[in-house]
């Protein structure tokens, strides 16, 4: 225990020392975490008894019903240049099967994601200009952020109780779990992030046909061409055991500090864009040649975000791509 309470004292001297630069004063966590080749888990374990709680959580079936209890949520989910939020309404949404997240009575999905991927569980609640913000962050054995549930109604009360039914004293469970201090242990947190991401990779393509787009701009036209002309389309993300998705229309499409943002009321995403568009592809299926899917890769090959037309608006997206 005491080798891994100084591992904790480490981390938490590293975080705050890399802070205490000007030009990081306003480093997000998951951005300083790269910096310190540590995990995102890792450093918010340090805030433990703070702002805050490990929570242990048995069946997580059960959990995320509980959680589907309140009002109105928002979802996050993210990779290393695409973050994808969508704010519902809870009385609409249901969970299916232990790894799904959907809209009621029709096809349309939110998240799904690898339940058993899902090792630890924090909560957090913090002052952000202004506003209380309370979340669940739920993380893989690499430590990687699976997705994040925030509170978007006035329950915070309802929500601190359901927290107090789940929280823990922690117990230096990352520190334990992840020793960083070795080549071999950092190869293996490596490959566990790798996998963790390759693994949730848009599955429902591998009997489609796919061809390559050699154009730039692609994600950004259909963007700007979708909310100039009220298109409906489908968005989605993946990231580490998770795909999130949108579907509707987008309004207001903008720059902002190197981002390429959607910032509509109940969806938005930041695109790094200048890493997205090393390959893009446009699969379409065999059996319905009108159901076309565009995925958008990084320089290692990583798929990181996609786009999906919708019935009536596939030959307008495909003008913007050929």
């Amino acid at each position: 225990m005491g080798d891994f309470k100084d591992i904790f004292e480490k981390t938490k001297s590293s975080w705050d020392q890399l802070l205490k630069d000007e030009n990081n004063s306003n480093l997000r966590i998951r951005d300083a975490a790269f910096k310190l080749n540590l995990s995102e888990a890792e450093l918010l374990s340090t805030k433990s008894g703070e702002q805050v709680n490990f929570l242990k959580v048995v069946d997580k079936i059960d959990f995320l019903k509980k959680i589907l209890t309140f009002d109105k949520l928002m979802f996050l989910s993210r990779n290393d240049y695409v973050v994808h939020e969508k704010t519902i309404l809870c009385q609409d949404v249901e969970l299916k099967g232990g790894n799904l997240i959907k809209f009621k009575n029709s096809q349309t999905d939110i998240l799904k994601f690898d339940l058993e991927s899902i090792k630890y569980i924090f909560s957090e609640k913090k002052v952000h200009n202004n506003k209380n913000l309370r979340s669940i962050q739920l993380f893989n054995q690499a430590g990687s952020s699976v997705f994040k549930i925030y509170l978007k109604s006035d329950q915070g009360e309802t929500f601190d109780k359901l927290i107090s039914e789940f929280q823990v004293d922690y117990n230096y469970e990352l520190q334990s779990s992840l020793y960083f201090n070795t080549p071999e242990i950092l190869n293996r947190r490596k490959d566990l992030c790798r996998e963790s991401f390759d693994s949730f990779k848009y599955k429902d393509l591998i009997q489609w046909k796919c061809s390559s787009i050699n154009k730039t701009g692609v994600f950004r036209n259909i963007l700007e061409v979708a909310s100039k002309e009220k298109y409906e389309l489908g968005i989605y993300v993946i990231g580490p055991n998770c795909n999130q998705f949108h579907f509707g229309h987008i309004e207001k499409v903008v720059d902002y500090r190197g981002w390429l943002n959607v910032l509509d009321p109940e969806f938005n995403i930041h695109v790094k864009e200048d890493f997205i568009e090393s390959e893009v592809s446009m699969f379409y299926d065999k059996k319905n040649v009108d159901h076309y899917n565009i995925q958008f890769s990084d320089a290692l090959g990583r798929c990181l975000v996609g786009i999906l037309t919708l019935p009536g608006y596939e030959d307008v997206i495909l003008d913007i791509v050929k």
